[in-house]
């Protein structure tokens, strides 16, 4: 396997993706659900559109006096809940979203091949 580059950033947009990383995350579960072949262009699509989706989401929450119009530092969990479906199509399996810090190095306990172990650990033991 190699690494895989696209283009832009989130802060190739600008103010729009400072603070787009939620949404950017989302949107690439939206479509790799839907195609798994993951390319540069997939990621140029996946930061775009989670851009875009973020403003969607910002713009949406303003128009409703009753909730805040920020979703910077709302967890995955808390923008599905706000979004209820439109933006993302996605949804928890185990009413739980595993995000934060990974590690490089493969080994370290926040290494990518310790945390999919727990998820699926997780997973297997609420089936």
């Amino acid at each position: 396997g190699g690494v895989l580059r696209g283009s832009p950033s989130q802060y190739t947009f600008a103010d729009a993706g400072r603070s787009a990383c939620t949404c950017i995350a989302l949107t690439a579960a939206s479509m790799f659900l839907r195609d798994q072949n993951v390319t540069s262009s997939f990621l140029d699509r996946m930061i775009a559109e989670g851009v875009k989706n973020y403003q969607k989401l910002v713009s949406s929450l303003g128009k409703d006096s009753n909730q805040s119009s920020s979703v910077e530092h709302l967890s995955a969990e808390e923008i599905l809940q706000k979004d209820k479906g439109i933006l993302f199509p996605v949804q928890s399996s185990s009413g739980a979203i595993h995000q934060g810090v990974l590690s490089h190095d493969l080994e370290n306990p926040l290494g990518m091949k310790a945390l999919l172990e727990g998820i699926c650990n997780d997973f297997y033991q609420t089936r």
